[in-house]
């Protein structure tokens, strides 16, 4: 758990998951595990040997799998190294980041509390001016800025991404675009209902 707090810190552009393999996980300490997995997502499993003659095997069997959180702690910024506008631009060129800026433009199109841009070291978050609220969340690169969104079914965007040629990934209830400049423009209606999805899903909660 302490690993897992460490690298989630380190790296909070990635999912992370504390893992524990043991020979035996006892009912008391699969107790304990299961109060952790409703704040530290963590998978337990059971390894055990098995003999078959004269060959030995291992079986692994998965006891525990608490891998969803609440969005706002899926990209915890605390003790995230704060920084600014200017720095991201220095680093990524101005284009990526006003791709940026409109994408904040259509989530507080459809959000009820408007949104700001949150710089932070190894991401670009948002905020509602009093915390962070990392429902959508942009990595910026010097060619293209990947959006990530979470949503209940990223999957069901699969079929209109793919006629508009947009390189994406699903992975659980997170979709990540990647977006040229000339991408967004081409694709401002998609984007924008992917994004309202975002924002409706997140204030349902």
């Amino acid at each position: 758990m302490e690993y897992w707090d460490i690298e989630r810190r380190r790296y909070p552009a990635y999912d992370h998951r504390a893992v524990l393999v043991a020979e035996d996980i006892a009912t008391r300490f699969l107790n304990v595990i299961t109060l952790f997995s409703g704040s530290i997502p963590i998978i337990a499993i059971q390894v055990s040997a098995v003999c078959v003659s004269e060959h030995t095997g291992v079986i692994f069997l998965r006891v525990v799998d608490s891998t969803k959180l609440r969005k706002d702690d899926r990209l915890s910024t605390a003790e995230i190294k704060s920084t600014d506008r200017n720095e991201w631009v220095s680093r990524v060129g101005r284009e990526m980041i006003e791709v940026a800026d409109k994408c904040l433009n259509l989530i507080n199109e459809a959000a009820k509390r408007q949104r700001k841009l949150n710089y932070n070291k190894y991401f670009i978050g948002l905020t509602d001016g009093t915390r962070s609220n990392n429902f959508v969340w942009f990595e910026p690169k010097k060619s293209f800025l990947r959006v990530n969104a979470h949503l209940d079914a990223p999957d069901a965007w699969a079929k209109g991404l793919e006629e508009a040629g947009l390189d994406f990934k699903t992975d659980e209830n997170q979709l990540k675009i990647n977006l040229t400049a000339a991408d967004f423009e081409g694709n401002r209606e998609l984007v924008g209902k992917i994004l309202h999805e975002a924002v409706v899903e997140d204030e349902e909660e």
